[in-house]
């Protein structure tokens, strides 16, 4: 019996995991609470599924055992496919005043059309950036075509253009771009996610290339040498002649996306990659951005 209570006291440990830990898929956090409840009803005993089945209407308690089960090994494919859907838009700037900015991009999220924005909002500012003017990029993570819609139909509100009136004293913008999510993968909790490195690249065969990076990103899950998030995104809207797709890697610090850096250059799956990827891509920038501030990633 003390390890029947053990085991439901972590199931429902878990289901309240799931209610406030950050997810980057709604579907990873509906595989985590139906699996803790299909776990404690595992447990419960017969008499209490039934009860529940009936309230349900479903019938038996064997039937609920059954759906839960099917709906939970469904979310868990789901949640463990590469294959990515959403926008990025990125935004950016030469700013003379980051303490100014980061002040008013606070204002701005804490307004009430801040907090209805819908779309994860990233700051960060640029640490290697080549001979590229931008110092800091403002990203844009919609979920979904109609997510980006409203954001960007939200611009024009009074709230927002007072905001590009305020700071264009101090910040110049640089580079527009609108891009695909077409791959994303990895561990994307905030604290593993401080430091990006960013591969621009123009892509001449683009499902080639994107399968390839799958292997490679596979291969390097498997050795555990992913701590922070990784994707690969395609540029819907932005200068084409400059890149056509950028990939990156997140890390929790400088030092270790660094020695990742390292171990993916020496590994053998990072060798086939770049034989298999050879002529078909060409890398017009390299950079490493540091996170600045997060708003609406909950």
């Amino acid at each position: 019996m003390i390890f029947k209570i053990i085991f439901i006291s972590v199931f429902i440990i878990l289901f309240i995991y799931s209610i406030f830990r950050p997810f980057h898929s709604i579907i990873s956090r509906l595989f985590l609470m139906i699996g803790s409840i299909l776990g404690v009803f595992s447990l419960i005993g017969v008499t209490y599924a039934q009860n529940v089945a009936d309230f349900l209407g479903i019938g038996r308690a064997a039937d609920l055992y059954l759906y839960l089960s099917l709906v939970t090994i469904f979310l868990f494919v789901s949640s463990q496919s590469l294959v990515a859907a959403g926008y990025i838009a990125t935004y950016s700037l030469n700013v003379s005043n980051p303490a100014a900015y980061v002040k008013a991009m606070d204002d701005l999220m804490e307004s009430d059309w801040g907090k209805a924005f819908p779309a994860v909002v990233n700051l960060h500012q640029y640490v290697f950036n080549g001979y590229d003017d931008a110092t800091h990029t403002v990203v844009l993570n919609y979920e979904d075509t109609e997510s980006l819609g409203k954001g960007t139909e939200s611009f024009s509100s009074p709230v927002f253009q007072k905001f590009l009136a305020k700071t264009s004293e101090f910040a110049e913008p640089v580079e527009q771009s609108l891009n695909m999510k077409l791959i994303s993968g990895g561990n994307y909790e905030p604290e593993n996610n401080q430091v990006y490195t960013v591969y621009r690249m123009k892509v001449d065969d683009a499902a080639a290339y994107a399968k390839a990076y799958s292997k490679v990103t596979k291969a390097q899950e498997e050795a555990g040498n992913v701590a922070g998030s990784y994707g690969l995104r395609a540029q819907m809207g932005g200068s084409v002649n400059y890149y056509t797709h950028y990939a990156f890697t997140g890390a929790g610090s400088m030092t270790e996306a660094m020695q990742s850096a390292e171990t993916l250059y020496s590994s053998d799956s990072f060798a086939e990659f770049s034989k298999e990827v050879d002529g078909n891509r060409d890398i017009r920038n390299i950079s490493i951005i540091q996170t600045v501030k997060v708003y609406n990633s909950n």
